[in-house]
């Protein structure tokens, strides 16, 4: 089973989405990175831009004989695949005329659970690189999403899922958060040679269409931890 990192979603009184996190065995946040940051760490400990371990950081030794774009292309395979365990049927997408998205498809757990009535349609982006993703991209990330919606049946909405190898700066998570689009920001990093969801967050937009999904923590018999996907009474 696969380690991943607890993880508690909640509103608050203004209705937008906060998520809570509960490190087990891996520490992913420097200090020293909040020094002179607004955020409550305890809110947003793992979104953050990650320290690597030495696992990680002769892996990244060995990646870089590889091109971005064939790292890129080999990514977007693995989080199609990785995401496929839980309810996601996806496909990656040409590499024309894609308006940046990477992959696309339907998210099935919310109709097969009938939170829904129809399977939930996702556009999605992945960044597979050494540093954070920027507010730029989730922006950009906004106006595709902006433009697919306005083609598409009103009652039909689109989810973007933004895929991060890496982790989001400060600014990305506030703009995803705060946006009138509905995103999912997902972290899908290398552990201990394993490639894990370490993150995975709905914004408030997401929680209108997709109301009573939460996630939650179980411990499996062999001791690791893995994120369940449930649907609230």
């Amino acid at each position: 089973m696969k380690k991943l990192l607890s993880q508690r979603f909640f509103v608050s009184r203004r209705g937008k989405l906060n998520c809570h996190h509960s490190l087990n065995s891996h520490q992913f946040i420097s200090e020293r990175f909040f020094d002179g940051l607004s955020l409550d760490k305890r809110k947003y400990s793992s979104i953050f831009p990650i320290n690597l371990s030495e696992d990680q950081v002769n892996s990244e030794e060995i990646i870089t004989s590889s091109s971005s774009q064939e790292l890129g292309r080999r990514f977007e395979a693995q989080v199609v695949e990785y995401l496929s365990e839980y309810d996601f049927n996806l496909s990656v997408t040409k590499r024309s005329h894609d308006q940046g998205i990477d992959f696309k498809g339907f998210w099935n757990f919310p109709f097969l659970k009938q939170v829904n009535p129809h399977p939930i349609p996702i556009l999605g982006q992945c960044k597979r690189e050494k540093d954070a993703v920027g507010v730029k991209y989730i922006r950009e990330f906004e106006g595709v999403l902006s433009h697919y919606q306005l083609q598409k049946s009103a009652n039909q909405n689109v989810v973007g899922v933004f895929v991060s190898y890496s982790g989001f700066s400060e600014h990305a998570v506030r703009q995803a958060l705060d946006s009138k689009q509905p995103i999912i920001l997902v972290i899908l990093t290398t552990v201990n040679e394993k490639l894990l969801m370490t993150y995975f967050c709905m914004n408030h937009m997401t929680q209108k269409i997709i109301p009573k999904v939460t996630t939650s923590i179980e411990r499996a018999v062999d001791g690791d931890n893995q994120i369940i996907f449930s649907v609230d009474n």
